[in-house]
């Protein structure tokens, strides 16, 4: 917040000046309310993009899909400095060289989350995973032990004990219904009575 003040005092009233500020929403606080310290929402700074809306799989998976393989191929072209073209592939078939199938480079965007330096190291941990199982193309495996990985090192450790706690209960909840659905589903009744069970034990 003191920072936001000194930056709104010292240039935003310069009207040759344009500030531009990129923040993660839910990791940046930018104004103490009671005491009219920082930049006020909507008054003194406003939202002119979310990058959520063209990197988070759900709201866009085609794009987002393209996005990341080409960011992707960017970091390893980057490897073989002035010629990538010893690659032997580039962004439009990079998903067919080096993953088994389609499903497992969407897999690996989705773990990302929408950050791409999480895409990068879950890529990484997954390639390695694979190279050690004797395997020159990224399976599912990889990439999901992969990301588990990568979240028990990098986001784990950085959770709050309530934020733990929370997350565990929101575990503990959701698999609890779907250990219960997968029991109501291996019963012996017909299809549509087994489905009605279903989605009463949900």
């Amino acid at each position: 917040p003191y920072v936001a003040e000194f930056l709104k005092k010292a240039f935003f009233a310069n009207p040759r000046t344009v500030v531009k500020i990129a923040a993660l929403e839910y990791r940046s606080t930018f104004n103490v309310p009671e005491d009219r310290i920082g930049f006020e929402l909507s008054g003194d700074v406003f939202v002119a993009a979310d990058l959520d809306d063209y990197f988070i799989p759900d709201r866009n998976p085609t794009q987002v899909r393209t996005a990341y393989a080409e960011l992707l191929y960017r970091h390893i072209a980057a490897a073989y400095g002035s010629d990538p073209e010893a690659l032997g592939f580039d962004a439009s078939n990079i998903q067919s060289r080096l993953f088994t199938q389609a499903p497992v480079f969407n897999k690996l965007v989705r773990a990302s989350e929408g950050v791409p330096r999480d895409f990068i190291n879950i890529f990484v941990h997954a390639y390695f995973d694979a190279r050690r199982r004797g395997r020159d193309t990224i399976d599912m495996e990889a990439v999901t032990t992969a990301a588990r990985k990568w979240y028990e090192e990098d986001k784990r450790r950085n959770l709050s004990g309530t934020q733990a706690a929370v997350l565990q209960r929101i575990m503990d909840e959701v698999m609890g219904r779907v250990r219960r659905v997968v029991s109501c589903l291996s019963s012996n009744t017909p299809t549509t009575q087994s489905s009605r069970l279903s989605m009463t034990c949900a």
